[in-house]
């Protein structure tokens, strides 16, 4: 019998050898030995192989017996877990014993293998957990998170060192050399003239955007164009890739795209359906939507790897995820976006909203459950669509920064009609942001930096100072800052001129107003004062300040021989200026070191001081004065820089994105509770109406006037029939309708509070626009008491209109029928800064509408039957009073069918007692738990008695210290009571509920 056994060789361990010591060698004895191995006769005719050989084999040598190696890494510290160590000892011990007749032998095996392998996996994450606790949670680690999520992802370092190249025979080696070659190259290339073509080049990859009337004539341009490519490749001993190149139709019509070839280098190109260009997919028609589906693969990997960071109890802090997250997975998002963010579809861009919402997600740890808007305001992450009308802004003020003959420019500055209604781009994005932050032309643009300072110029002899000596604490007084300054101040050189400026901008943002004072050595003085502009931040006011006091020293020379002290209260300008011409990001910064410069010129030195504000150094404030009274000069010649309009741009977004700004009009009928509300005579088959509770009734003197059917029209019939009754004129539902909205639209972000909801009804709104336009005041009545007044601030010409107010939902008209008690309101809301539009109609605005509540100073003493007045506050016979965390408050309808509240520690401050308060149907609870961001809360809640409940959002608004807390589509004044608990996120609803005691406070 012959038998072949085959079998591999064991695998053979290399023991690795540690790395050199460096840091522990002889340098004098390796120098020495090298030079002696090196100093011996060469032999004759040696090769340059054998000189290399020899020069290595003495420096190896050498390295062997000075330079030590150091110790073998060490065991990772996981590894070093007791019970891990365990583990392994066992495993190898249970191999020994396996016995060839004891099975049992063998599962014992298998369970020492098992349980060092999960004591390991249980050891390596702990370890994890605890080095990302107390390791990366860090701001200097995040260029570590960032190497480990890399790593995780499977991506290299793609920062490549600078190499040299060879053109031309000469060796370039510094970037300056290489990028005049490439623009020769460029050069070159850009003669080769098609008509109608137009060619970009980036690094290795040309580009050809070929247009025509016609898809014959723009496919016979393409042609031409790839020939001449070819031609000119060929000429200059080059290879064009033909099987890569790739081709696109850009039509409207499918059928232009259909079997649309060139020919390139010989190769037959293909037009497909997409096309990457530069990392970014193109398609036929520009919407970007295999691009936003690329991106959404690229982008959720990059989410899970995060998530890898952080848990329930452990992981990166909230503001370490943050910034990870906006740098890792918007940055992959916002690549180039721009250039294509604007004009991708609205579906294409919730592709990644989604992505960005799940990245939220990992940095709040918050459920899938959780709204929009309340998980982007907890991450502090803005939305796509927010950073999609920012980026376009700043891109159109780039490009409008450009030079006039800049071809980005005439882009920028051209007016092209959209054929289409739904193709945006990022200049109609751009305009649009920019009118929404009230940036309106003409207005001038300042140019984009110039060609910067060459690094080797040494800069000027000017030095910077932003201390005053001894550090200051953050709790010291004026008197103590304003003593270490003049310390300071006082050893500088006193016979020289000095220089104080300061910038100021209306709430940082706007109306910027530089001042300067100069103070000569003979004491003679200077007032400058100079716009900054009418958008502007206090930074830049405080730069233009600067360059101001620097130019007028250049026009009015004097004292020349004496050196210059100037003194300013920004510490962030003189930072900025602080790190050298050439590394100016900005014209003004390079602007005030040519000013530097030429003042220096004839050895003059330049010292620039920081000084603390307000805190009564003279020139200081005198300063502050100038630049406020700079700031109210004409601002219209101005210039705006480019990062100026984009966070004013942003800013604004920013405050529209808490807003949900989609008007959607919902007719009576698709509503069904205000369907319900509306019908007199239920049909057959439906519900019967609800009847209206009693202490909703109508007050005395007014009866009910009309009734309108639907519900989501009520608000809008009832104003359109009461001017057809009146001396307004007569308007139709639907222009009435978009006029209100279009009002409401144009009002400060403030004034749509409760705008969070698509289609939700905008009673106080559209009320207060109402009022405002036409003069009227409008009188809404929930019940027989405590109405709401919404009138203009001339009161009114056009008489009184009264409302009933159901639910907050529904409005019905009401007619006087005798004397009306107008006692108690519950509040009085007056329209204030108001003006006429620039025609001089009284049918628009010219500003838009900032509602204002005033609480009316109500008589402290009423009728016994009404109990206390109650102004925004409650009575006796108020059914609004609740109770919150134990403690009354005050619970009046605000906004129609929402519940505000006011602490009972105000309500004692005005001289209300415990006894005035009536315990009331609503009972809320853990408002004192609430953080940031939390502004929804789901609940069951009825809207009668008698109807099924339904789920509506709780909204809550951290508006004040206290809060308040709104339930949409439902009126507390209503019989049915409900206890609110925002901790366990639940509503209780019943008929009356009876509740006098509550729980222990919540903290």
């Amino acid at each position: 019998m012959l038998l072949t056994v085959r079998s591999t060789p064991a695998t053979q361990r290399t023991r690795r050898k540690a790395k050199w010591a460096f840091q522990k060698a002889d340098w004098v004895a390796f120098r020495a030995d090298c030079e002696d191995a090196l100093c011996r006769a060469v032999p004759q005719r040696a090769t340059a192989q054998e000189l290399t050989t020899r020069f290595t084999e003495a420096v190896m040598s050498a390295s062997r017996r000075h330079i030590p190696r150091g110790a073998r890494p060490d065991a990772k510290p996981w590894a070093l877990d007791p019970e891990l160590q365990q583990a392994v000892s066992d495993r190898p011990e249970a191999r020994r014993q396996i016995r060839a007749d004891d099975p049992a032998s063998k599962e014992r095996w298998i369970a020492a293998k098992r349980r060092a392998a999960d004591v390991e996996r249980r050891a390596t994450q702990a370890h994890f957990r605890t080095f990302v606790e107390d390791n990366l949670n860090q701001p200097a680690s995040l260029g570590r998170v960032t190497k480990i999520l890399k790593k995780w992802e499977g991506a290299g370092d793609e920062h490549q060192p600078g190499q040299a190249m060879r053109v031309g025979g000469r060796l370039l080696v510094t970037d300056r050399e290489k990028a005049q070659a490439f623009c020769a190259t460029y050069a070159h290339v850009s003669r080769q003239r098609v008509p109608g073509t137009t060619a970009f080049l980036y690094a290795d990859d040309t580009a050809a955007l070929c247009a025509g009337n016609d898809i014959q004539v723009a496919r016979q341009r393409a042609q031409q164009a790839a020939d001449t490519l070819a031609q000119w490749a060929q000429a200059n001993k080059m290879t064009v890739a033909g099987q890569k190149t790739q081709a696109l139709v850009l039509s409207q019509w499918p059928r232009d795209a259909a079997n649309c070839s060139v020919k390139v280098a010989g190769e037959t190109v293909t037009a497909g359906d997409q096309l990457k260009l530069l990392g970014v997919t193109l398609d036929r028609l520009l919407h970007f939507g295999p691009h936003c589906r690329s991106l959404r693969q690229r982008v959720r990997p990059r989410t899970a790897h995060l998530r890898k960071l952080t848990g329930r109890e452990w992981g990166l802090q909230e503001q370490q995820l943050r910034v990870v997250a906006s740098g890792y997975v918007r940055g992959a998002l916002e690549h180039a976006a721009a250039a294509w963010l604007p004009a991708t579809s609205p579906t294409h861009l919730g592709l990644l909203e989604v992505e960005m919402r799940a990245a939220a997600r990992v940095v709040t740890g918050c459920p899938r459950s959780t709204p929009a808007h309340g998980l982007m305001a907890e991450a502090g992450l803005a939305s796509v669509a927010e950073r999609r009308t920012a980026l376009a802004a700043r891109l159109l003020a780039k490009a409008r920064a450009l030079p006039e003959d800049d071809p980005l420019r005439a882009v920028a500055d051209g007016e092209v009609r959209s054929r289409l209604s739904t193709v945006s781009g990022w200049r109609g994005v751009g305009e649009e942001a920019w009118r929404e932050a009230g940036i309106t032309p003409p207005i001038s643009i300042e140019p984009l930096l110039p060609r910067p300072a060459a690094p080797w110029e040494p800069p000027p002899p000017v030095s910077f100072c932003l201390d005053v000596g001894a550090a200051l604490p953050p709790s010291a007084t004026d008197e103590q800052r304003r003593d270490a300054a003049s310390h300071h101040l006082a050893g500088l050189p006193q016979c020289a001129t000095w220089v104080w400026t300061d910038g100021s901008a209306t709430e940082g943002v706007t109306n910027g107003g530089a001042g300067a004072l100069i103070v000569w050595p003979d004491d003679e003085t200077a007032e400058i004062r100079t716009p900054a502009g009418r958008i502007c931040s206090s930074y830049r006011a405080e730069m233009v300040a600067l360059r101001a006091a620097l130019n007028h020293l250049l026009e009015h020379p004097a004292h020349t021989e004496d050196p210059v002290v100037i003194c300013t209260d920004s510490q962030s300008a003189l930072a900025a200026l602080r790190e050298g011409p050439a590394a100016q990001s900005s014209p003004l910064g390079s602007e005030i070191w040519d000013a530097l410069r030429r003042l220096t010129t004839g050895g003059r030195r330049i010292h620039l001081q920081w000084v603390p504000s307000h805190c009564g150094l003279g020139g200081n404030e005198e300063t502050d004065r100038l630049a406020g009274e700079a700031g109210a000069l004409d601002q219209e010649d101005t210039m705006v820089d480019v990062r100026t309009i984009h966070r004013a741009a942003a800013r604004t977004v920013e405050e529209l994105a808490a807003y949900d700004m989609e008007i959607r009009h919902v007719p009576g009928r698709l509503n069904a509770a205000a369907d319900m509300l509306s019908r007199v005579g239920a049909p057959d088959g439906a519900p019967p109406a609800p009847e209206t509770p009693a202490d909703t009734g109508l007050p005395p003197g007014l009866i009910l006037s009309h009734r309108p059917e639907g519900g989501g029209d009520s608000l809008v019939e009832c104003l359109c029939l009461w001017m057809s009754t009146n001396t307004l004129q007569p308007a139709a539902n639907r222009e009435l309708r978009a006029k209100l909205i279009d009002e409401a639209c144009g009002a400060l972000a403030p004034a749509l509070r409760l705008m969070r909801l698509p289609g939700q009804p905008l009673a106080v709104e559209l009320l207060a626009v109402f009022a405002c336009l036409f003069d009227v005041r409008v009188l809404v009545h929930f019940g027989p008491d405590h109405h709401m007044t919404f009138c203009s601030a001339r009161h009114s010409k056009h008489g009184n209109i009264h409302l009933h107010c159901l639910a907050g939902i529904h409005f019905n008209l009401l007619a006087e029928t005798g004397a009306l008690d107008e006692q108690n309101p519950v509040l009085s809301a007056y329209i204030v800064n108001e003006e006429r539009a620039r025609d001089g109609s009284d049918q628009g605005l010219s500003r838009r509408h900032s509602p204002e509540a005033q609480v009316k100073n109500l008589q402290s003493e009423a009728e016994e039957t009404r109990g206390p007045a109650c102004g925004h506050l409650f009575s006796s016979r108020c059914s609004a009073a609740a109770i919150c965390n134990g403690q009354a408050a005050c619970a009046l309808l605000d906004s129609g069918a929402a519940v505000s509240l006011c602490s009972a520690d105000s309500l004692g401050r005005l001289g209300f007692r415990d006894s005035d308060v009536r315990r009331s149907n609503v009972a809320l609870q853990g408002l004192a738990g609430l953080t940031f961001g939390t502004e929804y809360v789901e609940a069951e809640v009825p809207l009668s008695p008698e109807m099924k409940t339904v789920r509506v959002p709780l909204l809550i608004e951290r508006s004040s210290s206290f809060g308040h807390c709104l339930l949409l589509g439902v009126n507390f004044l209503h019989e049915a009571g409900a206890i609110i608990d925002l901790n366990q996120r639940e509503v209780t609803c019943g008929n009356r509920i009876e509740r006098t005691e509550l729980d222990e406070p919540l903290n």
